[in-house]
């Protein structure tokens, strides 16, 4: 009677650890795609915004000028786009980082999220 007691228990404090265990294998690769398509979306090649897209078709002296004047615009536009990435990935990164922590048990201070 006492050993069968005895089983029941440590059976069912089993099932009750096994419950609350998180699963950190199950994660989906959502986060890494969404990180994926931003960095997409920011890398788009910019081009010179004017009616001269080479300098090779400029017929006149103004319309070089024009040309380097968009050129410019161009790379600072790209610059201020690596910017924006940078940024974007470290926010991105740094959100995986903090969805892949365990949750924090009631005891635990720091190395867990909340």
């Amino acid at each position: 009677m006492l050993t069968r007691l005895s089983l029941t228990f440590a059976l069912l404090l089993s099932l009750t650890a096994c419950a609350t265990s998180p699963a950190n294998d199950a994660r989906p690769a959502t986060d890494l795609q969404v990180l994926r398509l931003g960095v997409d979306a920011l890398t788009q090649p910019r081009l010179p915004a004017g009616d001269i897209q080479r300098l090779e078709d400029a017929a006149t002296v103004g319309q070089a000028w024009d040309y380097a004047a968009d050129l410019e615009d161009a790379l600072w536009l790209s610059n201020r786009d690596k910017a924006n990435l940078r940024t974007f990935v470290e926010k991105a990164s740094a959100a995986i980082e903090e969805s892949r922590l365990p949750a924090c048990r009631w005891w635990q201070r720091s190395g867990c999220r909340r």
